[in-house]
């Protein structure tokens, strides 16, 4: 399937769109009643039971099925992607567990293609407007959200995730639903996965891994890495140097031991296996790429094809 972008899509685009604006981080911008809040902890149901927080409304609170995005799979099928196309499948579950318009309740609202939450919506918001500023006022400037400085204001947002109003409240979720459906957010939600690609990179460069597979995994496994001993690279990647069969054995035995230690989010281990797994398929036979250079050039015209 073919996904045709509006003309703001120039191969000239860079980074300087997906310039940060403030959040508040989830852990402050999530309560119950108890806590002055609306939202909801509940235990989750399946092999691994957890607690996670979801909005007060049924109509949102439940994540989209498992369907394949094509605007993902045109990216991380695309060569010119490199290692942003293999990150984006082993992140997405080859690009079946998030879409880009997908929109649900979890931890109040979880929206787009990295399941972003609300400390993201800032970023996403201002990539968007400065892509089209005429969108966003047709979309966004039905709500009046508040506005500070170009960037949504975080207190504001954090009080509405709060009180579940970002997929409760009629109004907002109507929006929203439009929003992520529409081709420039879709572009503004490239921008800022662009944008953590390349934190993630810089921040595992101390790892010296020189093979896509290596870096993929580690940025990979770095989205709701747990905390703890056993969860932490460079300690992986210590225990397992000097195995035989160079880089791509290394990075095996750090994924393993990934795996083994549920270092996945809620410390539950069938998520830590799928997501080791997933990296392991998406580099099956060719797990010697060396990185190369990829631009933001490259990756856009990738998603216009």
């Amino acid at each position: 399937m073919t996904i045709t972008f509006v003309a703001t899509l120039a191969l000239n685009v860079n980074l300087a769109l997906a310039q940060s604006c403030p959040s508040l981080s989830m852990d402050k911008c999530r309560a119950t009643s108890e806590a002055g809040g609306k939202l909801l902890r509940q235990l989750t149901s399946g092999k691994d039971p957890h607690l996670v927080w979801l909005s007060p409304c049924g109509m949102s609170a439940n994540k989209s099925d498992s369907r394949l995005d094509p605007l993902c799979q045109q990216i991380a099928n695309c060569p010119a992607s490199g290692a942003f196309g293999g990150f984006l499948s082993a992140v997405t579950g080859e690009c079946r567990s998030k879409q880009f318009d997908g929109y649900f309740g979890l931890d109040g609202m979880t929206f787009g293609i990295l399941d972003f939450t609300q400390d993201n919506f800032p970023d996403i918001v201002q990539a968007f407007r400065k892509r089209s500023q005429e969108r966003f006022d047709q979309i966004f400037g039905k709500l009046g959200i508040p506005m500070k400085k170009g960037c949504v204001d975080a207190h504001w947002l954090c009080d509405a995730n709060r009180q579940g109003n970002l997929t409760c409240d009629p109004k907002f979720y109507a929006v929203m639903r439009e929003a992520v459906h529409d081709p420039i957010f879709k572009q503004a939600q490239i921008d800022i996965a662009l944008k953590k690609y390349t934190q993630r990179l810089k921040k595992w460069a101390s790892l010296g891994l020189k093979t896509e597979y290596g870096n993929v995994a580690m940025i990979t496994v770095d989205n709701n890495l747990r905390d703890g001993p056993q969860c932490r690279p460079a300690a992986w990647k210590a225990a397992c140097t000097g195995k035989s069969g160079g880089e791509a054995a290394l990075v095996d035995c750090m994924l393993r031991k990934y795996m083994k230690g549920a270092c996945r989010g809620n410390g539950k281990t069938e998520a830590a296996w799928n997501r080791g797994n997933a990296i392991m398929k998406r580099y099956e036979g060719r797990k010697d790429i060396l990185m190369r250079p990829v631009s933001t050039e490259a990756i856009y015209a990738c998603a216009t094809k």
